[in-house]
């Protein structure tokens, strides 16, 4: 019976390179977490500083009607949960598995002198488990970064509406 190394070479490459997928996808979503939560942070102080010195230029001081405070209060709301998301996706931790000890120093003891087919089958069952370990926790990811990024938009649109309402009050 013939060796058939080349499909053995064809499955074992095509599962590295899902590994390496995967570990992709990883730090593309920590990546937009992190630029969500970079995002935010500017909106916000940009929104403080511009109410500070609206406040004080104002000979009245704070004032402001009841729909620009519910707006105000929804829009730093929004903007707190998507901090909170856009934190745990930038932020929060894999649980993936990795070839443990035992099995690397198998692999260099006891499994050094076996077949490539043997090899290469050891090594791929490896790399499904990170593959199968790594896809539940980038799904997570990915589910709590388009979350962030509603609440991102909606703490926007919240604060365009409530200060042209309140802009819309004062003249």
């Amino acid at each position: 019976m013939p060796d058939d190394t080349e499909g053995r070479e064809v499955l074992a490459d095509h599962i590295l390179d899902l590994r390496g997928v995967e570990f992709e996808r990883m730090k593309t979503l920590e990546g937009r977490g992190a630029l969500i939560l970079r995002t935010d942070l500017a909106i916000i102080g940009a929104a403080a500083a511009l109410a500070t010195f609206t406040i004080g230029r104002s000979p009245t001081g704070l004032h402001m009607s009841l729909w620009t405070a519910i707006g105000a209060g929804l829009a730093l709301l929004a903007f707190v949960v998507s901090v909170v998301y856009a934190a745990r996706v930038q932020g929060g931790t894999s649980d993936y598995k990795l070839t443990t000890d035992g099995t690397l120093n198998l692999m260099v003891g006891e499994k050094w002198g076996v077949s490539a087919n043997e090899a290469a089958n050891i090594t791929s069952k490896r790399n499904v488990e990170v593959i199968q370990s790594l896809r539940p926790e980038n799904d997570d990811r990915a589910k709590r970064l388009k979350w962030a990024l509603r609440c991102q938009i909606a703490f926007i649109l919240l604060l365009v509406v409530t200060s042209i309402a309140e802009i819309a009050v004062r003249f």
